[in-house]
């Protein structure tokens, strides 16, 4: 089979407007399923940001099969269902925060809202294995046309594996089906023309006369002024990353992370407040320090423009990303493909201590070329004889960052624990230090979460 790599409306035709000849094209970036069979662009990163699946991003292991198409196209169907894309982030951290959990589709129909839901799982385990299985045993007709009245309610029908299925009339989903695997889109997308035709004014009954156009009504609500305001409010927090998109319709879109919920709430209630604002639609992760403070260091430091490959990979043993107590953590990184450099691999916890994983005094060469994986932690699937890093309480959630640099980043090997707080502050100024006109440093992180057996 063939991965498309790059599901967007962009890169599907319907001939002469027919639904039912609906055809995905652009198979430029696409990538064979057999894993053995190189790609013309390799495995970074391929396809638009605004649909790319989370592991396309590096999440849940980075491996990219038919399930990342999967969640590109239930991108694409609730576009086309609400009439606009979801927002799914603009900058790195607002794109990786996005797709931690399934996002808010509560403008979708109800009727597509559980199967675009199951396509928009953020772990490829937990989505349909194929299209077929959201489509299952359902008649098609031959041909499928759009009706100008509305079509009476879809008559359930049980299918394969317990889900349920739709007849093909309102079902979006059974349409994908025919665009082998693909999507369609109405509305904006591929509305027909509709032509407007203002009536002619009905003359003045005293004097005969065209009363001429009606006064202009009262000016709206000032985007310019909004987004203003909007910005002073989330530039206004501490330990925070927010981005404030103004629609067209003067709803408020917020992605990024703050520290705390109370920040959170306090974030949305001031943004509602803003007149002339319709409502605020929040995709904004709670990250308590130390998380937050690292994310700033290394997104402002060690960041890369959206959609650009580059940034060190970071696979750990489950790509759930769930651990719970007594598992053992092994981490597989990869460094960055731009140059031959140094690896950097840490855990950052919950408690605010830093675990400086390699180099190690065990392994203090951390001199790796561009592209080179490198695994940290002992145990079943680790390095014989080193460490091993089992998960213990407190659970919760915790980070692993991976820095990749084309300079050392510290003249000696970092004493295996300390504090985030004075560790932040080393890596900040190191990080400054090791940047220049050319190669810089970049970085990538995840975050697990552990938790009673």
């Amino acid at each position: 089979g063939v991965i498309h790599r790059d599901m967007s409306p962009d890169n599907v035709i319907l001939p002469g407007g027919r639904l039912e000849d609906a055809k995905i094209i652009d198979f430029g970036i696409a990538k064979l399923a057999d894993p053995d069979v190189q790609t013309v662009l390799g495995s970074d990163f391929a396809g638009k940001y605004s649909y790319a699946s989370p592991e396309q991003l590096g999440m849940h292991g980075g491996a990219v099969d038919g399930r990342s198409d999967i969640y590109s196209t239930g991108l694409v169907l609730a576009a086309a269902a609400i009439g606009e894309p979801l927002p799914m982030g603009r900058s790195h951290i607002d794109v990786v925060e996005a797709r931690r959990a399934v996002p808010d589709l509560g403008a979708v129909p109800e009727s597509l809202r559980e199967d675009i839901a199951w396509m928009l799982q953020p772990n490829p385990d937990d989505r349909p294995s194929s299209m077929a299985e959201l489509v299952p045993q359902i008649a098609v007709p031959t041909t499928v046309r759009p009706s100008a009245t509305p079509a009476s309610r879809p008559t359930p029908t049980q299918g394969t594996g317990g889900r349920t299925g739709m007849i093909v009339g309102l079902s979006l989903v059974v349409l994908l089906a025919l665009a082998v695997g693909g999507y369609f889109t109405y509305r904006e997308f591929f509305a027909p023309d509709i032509v407007i035709v203002e009536p002619d004014p009905d003359p003045d009954p005293e004097t005969g006369r065209d009363p001429g156009p009606s006064p202009d009504p009262p000016p709206g609500p000032d985007p310019a002024a909004i987004r203003q305001q909007a910005d002073a409010i989330t530039e206004q927090f501490q330990c925070a990353g927010l981005s404030a998109t103004l629609k067209d319709n003067f709803e408020i879109i917020v992605t990024g992370f703050v520290s705390s919920d109370a920040d959170l709430t306090r974030l949305v209630t001031e943004l509602s407040a803003i007149p002339g604002v319709r409502r605020v639609v929040d995709s904004v992760s709670v990250r308590p320090w130390p998380f937050c403070a690292a994310i700033s260091v290394l997104e402002t430091q060690a960041g890369l423009e959206p959609g650009r490959p580059g940034r060190p990979a970071i696979r750990p043993n489950n790509p759930s990303l769930i651990y719970f107590e007594g598992n053992n953590l092994v981490i597989r990184a990869t460094a960055s493909r731009l140059y031959d450099g140094y690896l950097y691999i840490d855990f950052i916890d919950k408690q605010g201590s830093v675990y400086h994983l390699f180099p190690s005094t065990e392994r203090p060469d951390n001199s790796v070329f561009a592209g080179q994986e490198i695994t940290v932690g002992g145990g079943p699937g680790g390095n014989p004889g080193e460490l091993a890093l089992t998960i213990d309480r407190p659970f919760g959630t915790d980070m692993i960052v991976a820095v990749s640099s084309p300079t050392p980043l510290f003249p000696e090997v970092l004493p295996f624990e300390e504090p985030a707080s004075s560790y932040l502050q080393s890596l900040s100024e190191a990080l400054s230090a090791a940047s220049g006109p050319g190669q810089n440093p970049v970085a990538s992180y995840v975050f697990i979460t552990s938790r009673e057996p």
